[in-house]
């Protein structure tokens, strides 16, 4: 038999009594438990995942492009948007002088250039220029006020012909153009070779594929000083030389401006 021990167990009191006999309460003794937790081990796949991440996120820091040279929304109107507003009125244009004079000088009003020149000038409100076309016949239409995304200015349609082998002028036109003119407030944007959007720059000819297939169109966009020109043909060697025309006659009038000065 184990017996608990009491505070006083042994003890004597005054009458002879041992107070072993009247121990109140035993003695109690704090065991203190202490419990070990595993460790827990980590998945394989979360540590891989972190150290891809990691690995990653140097990777485009050190190669990835710069915060300012990233692409960033263009504030006023794209090219793009300017040329596919551009292609649908040309085009109504060519169905119109189509279907009225079968390509004929029919539609055409009999209106010089000099006198398309002023009458664009005084929708744009400053002095244009319009291509001569030296060797070819050139019928316009008199230029009509339109509304694009960006500004609103002058659309001159025309249609040109080659003579024939006796000088005369073949009565079907072999070809049609529109020549657009802006007035540019810097809302034009193109992108920089960084593809950040920047105000159209003066002296650089922007070319937009806006038709597919078949027959292919292009719009070929330039800026002269103030002003935004949208060339769109039927042939696209058409429209090359009335850029070059254009660009020749604007730097022309620069130099002569030049020297009043």
């Amino acid at each position: 038999m184990i017996r608990a021990r009491g505070a006083y167990d042994g003890a004597v009191t005054d009458d002879g009594s041992n107070l072993d006999e009247n121990a109140s309460q035993p003695q109690v003794v704090a065991v203190s438990v202490t419990k070990t937790v595993a460790p827990r081990q980590a998945s394989a796949t979360a540590v891989a995942a972190t150290v891809a991440l990691v690995m990653f996120s140097v990777f485009i820091g050190v190669y990835g492009p710069r915060l300012g040279n990233r692409q960033q929304s263009p504030a006023g109107t794209t090219l793009v948007e300017l040329a596919t507003a551009i292609e649908p009125r040309h085009a109504q244009r060519v169905f119109e002088a189509m279907q009225t004079g079968g390509g004929s000088a029919k539609p055409f009003a009999q209106i010089t250039r000099e006198d398309a020149e002023a009458a664009a000038a005084e929708i744009v409100g400053q002095p244009v220029f319009l291509p001569k076309l030296d060797g070819l016949e050139v019928r316009f239409l008199a230029p009509t006020r339109v509304r694009l995304p960006g500004a609103s200015g002058a659309l001159v349609f025309f249609a040109v012909s080659a003579p024939r082998a006796n000088g005369r002028t073949d009565p079907a036109f072999a070809a049609f153009a529109s020549i657009l003119i802006l007035e540019d407030e810097d809302r034009f944007t193109s992108f920089d070779t960084f593809g950040r959007p920047v105000s159209m720059p003066e002296g650089e000819v922007f070319s937009v594929m806006v038709k597919e297939g078949r027959d292919p169109a292009s719009v070929a966009m330039f800026r002269v000083r103030d002003l935004v020109y949208g060339v769109q043909a039927s042939e696209e060697e058409l429209a090359s030389e009335l850029v070059a025309e254009l660009e020749l006659r604007a730097a022309e009038a620069v130099s002569l401006r030049s020297l009043e000065n």
